[in-house]
C-alpha cells in the first residue's frame, strides 16, 4: 500500500533521526558527568535535554520497530506456527497488528490533548522550548506507526486472499 521505496526511504530518515537523537543524548549526559564530578559546576539544562532526547530516540525507535515488523511477536508462538502452513502466521500477524491498531489511537488521542494543553508552558530549564513540544515525542511517532500497522494489516491480507485466489499451496 504504501510501497517499498517510501518505506525505504522513510526507514532511513527515521533511523538518521533516532541516531541523532541518541547521540545527543549521550552529548548531553557526558557533559553532565564532566561538569558535575569534573568542574564541580553541574549543568542546569542538560538532565532534562537528556531525558527529552531520549523520549524521542526511544519513540522513533519504535516507529523502526514497526517498519521492520520486530514488535510484539512471541518467539513460542511463531515457533509453534513454523508447523502450520504460512497463511496461520499470516492470520497471526494480523492480529497482532489489530490489537496494535486498537491501542494506537488512543496514544494520538492523549498525546494530541497533552501536546495542545501544555504547548505554553516552558521547559524549566531550557525556556525556549516548551512542555508541549515535548509531548510531540509520542504523538508523531504513534500517528507514523498507526499508519504502518494498517498498511501491515493490509498487506497481509492481500497476501492471504492471493495464495487462495490462485490456487497455490499456502506452504512456504
Amino acid at each position: 500500500m504504501l510501497g517499498k521505496k517510501f518505506t525505504r526511504t522513510l526507514e532511513q530518515v527515521i533511523s538518521w533521526m533516532a541516531t541523532s537523537f541518541l547521540f545527543a543524548f549521550l552529548i548531553a549526559v557526558v557533559l553532565q558527568v564532566f561538569y558535575r564530578y569534573v568542574l564541580k559546576m553541574p549543568l542546569r539544562w542538560s538532565e532534562q535535554a537528556a531525558r527529552y532526547l531520549n523520549m524521542y530516540a526511544m519513540f522513533l525507535g519504535a516507529v523502526l520497530v514497526t517498519i521492520n515488523r520486530n514488535h510484539l511477536g512471541v518467539d513460542l508462538i511463531f515457533g509453534l506456527l513454523d508447523r502450520f502452513n504460512r497463511k496461520a502466521k499470516l492470520i497471526y500477524a494480523i492480529f497482532i497488528n489489530l490489537v496494535i491498531a486498537l491501542v494506537l489511537p488512543s496514544l494520538i488521542y492523549g498525546s494530541f490533548y497533552m501536546a495542545r494543553d501544555q504547548w505554553s508552558i516552558p521547559l524549566t530549564t531550557m525556556r525556549f522550548l516548551s512542555l508541549g513540544q515535548m509531548y510531540l515525542a509520542l504523538l508523531l511517532p504513534a500517528s507514523l506507526m498507526l499508519l504502518l500497522t494498517l498498511d501491515h494489516i493490509v498487506t497481509d491480507l492481500r497476501a492471504i486472499f492471493a495464495k487462495s485466489e490462485a490456487g497455490e499451496p499456502d506452504n512456504v
